[in-house]
């Protein structure tokens, strides 16, 4: 597995920013999973939220980190395969996750990767998610057309929970959702 990848924004960081700037993030406990570069985790911070960054790549959260410190804002940066290093009980009124969702054989970039149906990570995290999650929390994924949304809206509706699709972008080959994922 290829740790040398930081994920850079792109098209799919700008829509989830998009889908960010519609909420009121002041003392909002939020936690990003897969933080990459740290740009979504900044941009929460500069909103006076309390913002918890995990990354499974030690080279993405010092990435992270020294972006941070340029942008003179806090944030726990945490090295954790999705919540496998947080304690049950971490709770957050917001989660956000752009997963690696591309079709892959084997997954070797973490960063990109999503496994045979893309769906490889997502699913891990959709078994997980609602643990650290507050009462009324909710959660905000990015989504691509590839990766079966049908199947994405039977796994949350098992655990009582739905979604709406708040933001949404063609580009290239492939549409890209922002689910905001809240309890029924």
């Amino acid at each position: 597995m290829e740790f040398d990848e930081v994920y850079l924004p792109r098209e799919d960081t700008y829509l989830l920013e998009s889908a960010l700037k519609k909420i009121d993030l002041k003392n909002k406990k939020v936690l990003e999973i897969g933080c990459g570069s740290g740009y979504l985790s900044i941009y929460c911070a500069l909103h006076n939220a309390n913002i918890t960054a995990i990354d499974i790549n030690p080279k993405a959260l010092q990435y992270a980190s020294n972006e941070a410190k340029k942008a003179n804002v806090k944030i726990n940066f945490i090295i954790s395969d999705l919540f496998k290093a947080l304690n049950k009980q971490d709770k957050y009124d917001i989660i956000i996750f752009n997963p690696p969702y591309l079709v892959s054989d084997k997954i070797e970039y973490l960063a990109l990767d999503g496994g045979k149906e893309g769906r490889e990570i997502i699913d891990k995290f959709l078994t997980e998610f609602d643990k650290h999650l507050t009462d009324n929390g909710f959660v905000l994924l990015l989504h691509t057309d590839y990766n079966d949304l049908k199947e994405t809206e039977e796994k949350l509706a098992k655990k009582s929970f739905r979604f709406e699709i708040v933001a949404k972008q063609h580009i290239f080959f492939e549409d890209l959702y922002i689910l905001r994922i809240f309890k029924k």
